[in-house]
């Protein structure tokens, strides 16, 4: 399955898993049951259809995005409020 096909939960749960290995972690909704939750493989996505700029557009974003952080967090550590 595409990663955004599986649940949150199942998805976050796979992600500590090795290949071949197993988790008892999770219950059903209604809480009353286990869930054997087994990763088998990985497989990694093609890259036939990468755009080179897509990436480099997000990449860029997440930089843009950590640096306006960076500053808002410096702005608010040095902000004085009075009250009249």
């Amino acid at each position: 399955m595409a990663p955004a096909d599986i649940p949150q939960d199942v998805a976050l749960e796979l992600a500590r898993l090795d290949p071949n290995e197993a988790s008892y972690n999770l219950t059903t909704p209604s809480g009353d049951s286990l869930i054997f939750l087994m990763l088998c493989s990985r497989t990694t996505a093609t890259t036939e259809n990468i755009d080179p700029e897509v990436v480099r557009n997000q990449l860029l974003s997440q930089e843009l995005g950590a640096r306006s952080d960076a500053v808002l967090a410096r702005l608010r550590s040095s902000a004085i409020i009075t009250y009249p």
